[in-house]
């Protein structure tokens, strides 16, 4: 039942994951494994990265464009009102500001899209005001992640699939001032926790 699973995020007492067929859930000890929103065949096949607003009660994610149709969407925690927001485009990584009501995502160009060139590209929760806002390398950007205490947004750039040859940029929520953070890195994805000591 797992599949190929991407997108990994907690919610309460439970693991979701989103996998060729929907989102898909287990207990934290992984036991109990079982499709959460069922898509089948239908759109969108394969939830490659999401974020859950516990306010809205709304999935954010992109679907895998590789092998199926691509997409930003949104549905219900309850599986109802599911909405492609902007259509058909190659996603491989999003941070949501659910307070701010900004998406950030990782994108592949793809031609008679939205998206005309690849990069780093913010918009509005329903995916209006749509722009370009950095550069990732020549391989897939995996990870984005948002320090909202800082007031930061962090990414890889990606040179290679597996070589130290890239790295971590950091950038003002605007996506102004972007810095190398960390370099000759191999970065694949990113959490950004604070930890009171």
């Amino acid at each position: 039942i797992t599949g190929s699973p991407e997108a990994l995020m907690v919610v309460g007492d439970k693991l979701y994951w989103g996998s060729p067929g929907g989102i898909y859930r287990c207990n934290l000890d992984g036991s109990g494994p079982e499709v959460f929103i069922n898509t089948g065949s239908g759109e969108p096949e394969y939830p490659i990265d999401m974020q859950y607003d516990e306010v809205s009660g709304k999935i954010y994610f992109v679907n895998d464009r590789t092998d199926y149709s691509g997409g930003y969407f949104s549905v219900g925690f309850d599986g109802t009102g599911m909405t492609e927001h902007i259509l058909d485009i190659d996603g491989t990584a999003i941070e949501v500001d659910f307070g701010a009501g900004k998406t950030y995502m990782a994108v592949y160009c793809v031609a008679g899209t939205a998206i005309t060139e690849n990069g780093m590209y913010m918009c509005n929760l329903d995916g209006s005001g749509l722009s370009k806002f950095g550069e990732f390398g020549s391989k897939a950007t995996w990870g984005i992640a948002m320090d909202k205490e800082e007031g930061k947004l962090y990414w890889g750039y990606k040179i290679s699939n597996s070589a130290q040859d890239g790295k971590i940029v950091r950038a003002n929520l605007d996506g102004s001032d972007p810095v190398d953070f960390v370099t000759e890195v191999s970065p694949h994805a990113m959490q950004i926790v604070w930890i009171k000591l």
